[in-house]
């Protein structure tokens, strides 16, 4: 008697389906398998197939589903229906066997002893084309499919191997192993289960591999949008979104737990590479999908412990040993990185003249090679920055703990100045959030957010050209702005506001074209006030650390509608859409300010300095030259003629450029020119107001010509490839001369591994003396403001005045109220001693808690090249008067007084306006207002194709059959 050849059950998954369904009946009956059975599971389609069934296969049982489920749940039925089979050949209703697939399959099964085992699946419409022959996986779940897109089947995959993944459509799977592993994972409902089923088996142990011999052809009907997919649970859910889910959720389940401590940090930080990487190349569907597939999966927390727990029941293998057999590479990043490169390379600028000789498109290792390049330089430049840190110089304090920083804002009142009461800055929220989830490592976050300016202004800079159309003019713009002298003169000095400034503008200017609709940045649609609130985050973010940024965003819209009405011959459309930019800019401050409630409406309330949103002026003698504001240094120190050097790029639209590219030159000029005269003019007091420190200025300005700078290799694509060799052409290469200067002076910065910051700060030179007795102690800064450490206010011959608690303070202090309230005492008592009205000026300040006063000669100390910034020769002599204050001898830079009569001061918080819980009802509401800010611009960045996206954009690899119903088993 021969033996019975063991029993296999398919198990058909069907959901509404369409013609192609007595195809794949008719490929299972026509199997010469002699034991084979049909079981078909009806996932609840509208139309009953049984009649369909019956026409075709008499002897299969059908199992229909009351409620429509996911692939894996309807497949799951075979466990419940099922009884005796050997093996379970898992079907899509898409999928045509050919006549021996199922006796190869279950003979390679048992040659191999494998677990699961895929057929060759080959086009539907042609089989010569192949679709897939087996799969790999990377660690973070992503299919590696191993033949590629439309590759014609000459038998080069014909080869019997082990592979990572039996890919969905047809895979036969031993039922014993099904059973133990639990069957496919329910919450997969489409897409990523043939994936999760294969990773599990191999970690029980199970070998995977591919029988090429056996073929099957596959429709894809849901790749190719034949199958309604609105009925899946959930919805009509884009297919992307479900992809991202479920990969993260089998490299979430699959991995031990040690495993998963290494790797899921991995994960987070490919999550975030991804999103930024899909933002940068305009893939905002890719971005959506990766952030939204972390909030899925951390909602399920108890599915995903009890599915681990399963799993190690069976575990067999180390995780270890899984990781040999998956993809060394990430799938999902190296895919985004080489769309990025094919659209770069075919990418066509914005309405460009058709008729005409055009340059070549870049090479496809362009954007590569000039981002490696900036990012070598970054890196080689922060060297020294990282490892050993920021000095504590100029305005970039210390940062306090993450929780004091917490706790300060929560309060109800603040501990700055003289204790006096007032809202905490919204910085400190940030800041604190930023500094719990580097868990508070405050010196790595203050390194980190001053030194990532250059990389956050770089990548706005390339993101505000994206509209050009130009991969080049991108590339132009970012180096330009890069290789402006600002940033580094900045953390050289310890210019906090400028080094943010710099960061930030970029991404404002971006949004100011958008928000004004004209070409080219018309591209992502219409603008409308839903587009206000993302200018509103970005000025609410950068209003946070330094207010004046407000300010500065509708002084950029003003030069825009000044550069409409300079051109005149655009007609009123032209000027309509600069008029949008500057409403878009006022309407976002208002944003930024309701975000910053209620620390914002101290700024304006009555007694409010303007120091508190503009800083405090420069004195009027040591006003910055027109020549340092052109040249992009604002702040001493360097060689100015390399900042002018990108002048040249930039105005070449303006001798070159016709249409759009004119138009916009002459606009952002206006910009520029409106920030130059506003902070040269201001310096010298002509405007009877205060503007911002020069550095802010001087960052919208370089922004603003970054930006003109690209819009000049957009130039000379389009405009200028028609003409013969002449002045036009030697213009250009002296603009591009001048772009290589000055990156090259740029990159000279980064030799010392520290952007020219030295290593003595505040901090070092005076904790010899200030060390106190006891605590409760202040100092009173008093001098010029770009030599004061402190964030103050302004006295009326040009010095500032600030006050700190037991040393040269932190950060808490670099935010003060905007009235100076009892501070102002100190102020009046400094002014009696200059009217010598006193020789005792110690006494009057000891009643404050003052212990020691400190004029700083220098902006730096100890540092020779540093300029000399004494205060006015009357405010030192009258000190040198006093009876009562002791001068202490500790570094040349500083001038220090010790009170000899001071007290201990009051270290307790003065109470504010509102009582505890009010300030925590103020908390709920602006963390309400966060998240509905944030909602909003992220619904206004979505494009009109976005809205209406389906779930059926197919993966090679992926089950994309209809929600699943049960699953049929047994006998005839």
């Amino acid at each position: 008697m021969e033996p019975q050849a063991p029993a296999v059950v398919a198990v058909v998954v069907a959901s509404d389906p369409g013609p192609w369904l007595e195809e794949t009946l008719a490929g299972l009956a026509a199997q010469d398998y002699p034991n084979l059975s049909v079981l078909v599971v009806d996932n609840a389609s509208v139309e009953d197939p049984t009649p369909r069934v019956a026409a075709v296969m008499p002897g299969a049982y059908v199992r229909r589903l009351e409620v429509p489920s996911g692939y894996s749940a309807a497949a799951n039925e075979a466990l419940e229906v099922v009884e005796g089979a050997a093996f379970y050949l898992m079907c899509h209703d898409d999928v045509a066997l050919e006549p021996d697939a199922v006796r190869l399959l279950v003979e390679e099964a048992f040659r191999s002893n494998a677990g699961l085992v895929a057929p060759k699946l080959v086009a539907w419409d042609d089989p010569q084309v192949l679709r897939q022959v087996g799969m790999g996986a990377d660690k973070a779940g992503t299919p590696v499919p191993l033949a590629q897109p439309g590759e014609l089947d000459q038998e080069q995959h014909d080869a019997v191997r082990d592979v990572f993944v039996a890919p969905g459509g047809a895979v036969l799977v031993r039922s014993d192993l099904f059973d133990a592993l639990g069957g496919f994972d329910p919450a997969m409902v489409l897409y990523g289960e043939d994936v999760d089923l294969s990773w599990r088996a191999q970690v029980a142990g199970a070998r995977v591999v591919v029988a090429p011999a056996a073929r099957a052809r596959h429709m894809e009907a849901a790749s190719r949008g034949l199958r309604d997919l609105s009925r899946l649970p959930g919805g009509a859910i884009p297919a992307l979104v479900l992809r991202r889910r479920h990969e993260l959720r089998a490299a979430l389940t699959n991995y031990g737990f040690w495993h998963r401590l290494r790797v899921e940090p991995q994960l987070v930080v490919h999550s975030v590479a991804e999103v930024l990487m899909a933002g940068l190349t305009g893939r905002r569907e890719s971005a959506r999908a990766a952030a939204s597939a972390w909030a899925w999966n951390l909602r399920r927390p108890g599915q995903l412990r009890r599915r681990r727990r399963r799993l190690a029941t069976c575990r067999r293998l180390g995780d270890g040993e899984v990781r040999l057999l998956q993809s060394s590479s990430t799938e999902r990043l190296s895919g985004l990185v080489e769309d990025a490169f094919d659209r770069a390379a075919t990418h066509v600028p914005h309405r460009q003249a058709a008729a005409g000789p055009t340059l070549p498109p870049p090479r496809p290792w362009l954007i590569p090679a000039v981002w490696g390049l900036i990012v070598v330089v970054l890196v080689f430049g922060s060297r020294a920055v990282l490892t050993q840190g920021l000095p504590a110089v100029g305005t970039m304090a210390r940062f306090p703990s993450a929780w004091h920083l917490l706790g300060a804002y929560a309060a109800s009142g603040r501990q700055a100045g003289l204790g006096q009461a007032g809202s905490a800055p919204l910085a400190f929220a940030l800041l604190g959030v930023l500094g719990v989830v580097l868990g508070d490592s405050m010196g790595l976050l203050r390194d980190v957010v001053v030194v990532g300016m250059l990389p956050l202004g770089a990548l706005g800079a390339y993101r505000a050209a994206r509209p050009l159309g130009s991969v080049r003019g991108q590339l132009v713009a970012t180096a330009v702005y890069l290789a402006l002298p600002l940033p580094y003169s900045a953390i050289a000095n310890g210019r906090w506001a400028a080094a943010v400034a710099y960061g930030a503008f970029p991404w404002v200017v971006g949004h100011l074209g958008r928000a004004s609709g004209l070409a080219p940045f018309d591209q992502d649609g219409p603008a409308g006030p839903r587009r206000w609130v993302g200018l509103g985050l970005v000025l609410a973010l950068a209003g946070a650390l330094v207010p004046a940024a407000v300010p500065v965003a509708v002084l950029a819209g003003v030069g825009l509608v000044l550069g409409s009405v300079t051109l005149g011959r655009g007609g009123t459309g032209e000027l309509a859409g600069s008029v949008r930019a500057l409403v878009a800019a006022a309407a976002a401050g208002a944003v930024a300010w309701a975000l910053a409630f209620p620390w914002s409406y101290d700024l304006v309330s009555p007694g409010a300095q303007g120091s508190a949103v503009l800083g405090v002026p420069e004195p009027v003698y040591r006003a910055v030259g027109l020549g340092s504001l052109l040249g992009f240094r604002p702040v001493p120190g360097g060689v100015e003629f390399l900042g002018w050097m990108v002048l040249l790029a930039a105005a070449l639209p303006l001798l070159l450029g016709r249409g759009w590219r004119l138009a916009w030159s002459v606009r952002l000029w206006w910009v520029a020119i409106l920030c130059w005269a506003a902070a040269w003019a201001g310096g010298r007091g002509w405007l009877g107001f205060a503007v911002p420190e020069p550095g802010v200025m001087a960052a919208m300005a370089g922004a603003a010509l970054a930006l003109s700078a690209g819009i000049g290799m957009a130039t000379f694509e389009a405009d200028l490839v028609g003409y013969r060799v002449g002045w036009r052409q030697l213009v250009s290469l002296l603009a591009a001369a001048g772009v290589t200067l000055a990156v090259g002076g740029a990159a000279l910065q980064s030799v010392s591994g520290r952007w020219g910051a030295g290593t003595a700060d505040l901090s070092g030179e005076l904790a010899p003396l200030l060390a106190p007795v006891r605590p409760g102690y202040r100092v009173l800064w008093v001098g010029d403001p770009r030599a004061v450490p402190l964030s103050g206010w302004a006295r009326p011959d040009g010095t500032s005045y600030a006050v700190a608690y037991d040393g040269p303070g932190d950060l808490l202090v670099q935010w003060p109220p905007p009235d100076p309230g009892r501070a102002r005492a100190a102020d009046a008592d400094l002014s009696l001693a200059e009217q010598g009205a006193t020789v005792q000026l110690g006494r009057l300040l000891g009643d404050l808690g003052i212990r020691y006063l400190v004029v700083p000669t220098r902006q730096v100390p100890s540092i020779e090249p540093s300029p000399d910034l004494a205060p006015p020769p009357r405010l030192v002599a009258a000190l040198s008067r006093q009876l009562d204050l002791k001068p202490v001898p500790v570094d040349p830079s500083l001038q220090i007084f010790e009170n000899t009569t001071w007290t201990a001061a009051d270290r307790r918080p003065a109470v504010g306006s509102h009582r505890p819980a009010g300030r925590a009802l103020a908390l709920a509401l602006e963390g309400l207002a966060w998240a509905a800010a944030l909602a909003l611009a992220w619904s206004a960045r979505r494009r009109p194709e976005d809205r209406g996206e389906a779930a059926g954009v197919g993966d090679p690899g992926a089950a994309e059959a209809a929600p699943a119903g049960a699953v049929a088993g047994g006998g005839g």
